[in-house]
């Protein structure tokens, strides 16, 4: 049997390289009665076409973010907020602590969590200098799509983004549609939206987190329901990213690219942004009801 799972991670990337490890190991060990199928570079579309697939059954999983994620368990976002969970360590600590409570949900919906990972520091990259939330308004910031948090923090800011998926950015920078962008290091490098930028914030607010989820409900042959899922993946899946980062930055200081430092005056209008204005009650009514 042949599963098939889509990931917007470009062939080649550190990413792709855990997954077709897993790949790997997984058909060894079941003597080629199970196989993957990886569908990278956002081939299969964006997430939300990643969601719908599997869904009606023409995709087995999916390798997304808490932008998919939230799609199928609403309650993920809050994951990603700004300036919530903002490092490394408070994020591990909730996803340790709340991690059977999520998998719950998941299992509701007809998914299964098969493992974890981020992707970087969430930061905002531009084609010129960003100090101060006031000055996006000027912009044309990317707006994901179906990212309930950053379409809410560019409204409380004041700024008119532009809504595209993932895979229509990077012609977004190139014709200038849009010129910020929110990324981290890893995904600006992969995705090369670097070269088409000039400068990087020096704060981050969040971190880029996600995760595989397949659906349980699949005909295996000689296997319970949704047993290909609870196969275990290799332990570098959760912080596979990690160790890239510090190589990344190399890349990103070349002579024509500048992180911006926002000083105390700044950031304090940052930390407003993300926590103040209708932001954090539009969330909990979306968390609690269930509405986009």
């Amino acid at each position: 049997m042949t599963l098939r799972i889509a990931s917007l991670a470009p062939a080649g990337s550190s990413w792709m390289k855990v997954l077709n490890a897993w790949k790997s190991t997984l058909e060894k060990e079941t003597e080629g009665r199970l196989k993957l199928r990886f569908y990278p570079g956002g081939s299969q579309g964006d997430e939300r076409d990643f969601v719908r697939k599997m869904r009606v059954g023409q995709l087995d999983g999916g390798v997304v973010t808490m932008t998919g994620m939230s799609m199928l368990v609403r309650p993920m976002v809050i994951l990603v907020l700004p300036d919530f969970l903002d490092t490394y360590e408070k994020l591990d600590r909730v996803r340790l602590k709340m991690a059977r409570d999520f998998e719950k949900l998941f299992v509701d919906e007809g998914f299964m969590m098969v493992a974890w990972g981020d992707a970087g520091k969430t930061r905002l990259f531009s084609k010129k200098p960003i100090e101060r939330p006031s000055d996006i308004k000027a912009m044309r910031p990317w707006e994901w799509k179906d990212d309930l948090v950053f379409i809410e923090f560019y409204n409380v800011i004041g700024a008119n983004g532009v809504r595209l998926g993932v895979p229509e950015v990077y012609p977004g920078l190139q014709t200038n549609m849009v010129d910020v962008v929110t990324s981290s290091a890893l995904t600006a490098v992969a995705l090369q939206w670097y070269t088409r930028v000039k400068y990087m914030t020096g704060h981050n607010s969040a971190i880029i987190a996600g995760g595989m989820v397949m659906r349980t409900r699949m005909s295996i042959p000689g296997a319970s329901s949704g047993s290909a899922c609870s196969t275990e993946p290799p332990p570098t899946c959760g912080g596979a990213s990690r160790p890239s980062i510090s190589r990344l930055w190399a890349t990103l200081r070349r002579p024509r690219f500048s992180r911006i430092a926002s000083s105390g005056r700044w950031r304090f209008s940052w930390r407003c942004c993300a926590a103040g204005g209708a932001s954090w009650p539009r969330i909990v009514f979306w968390l609690t009801a269930g509405r986009r």
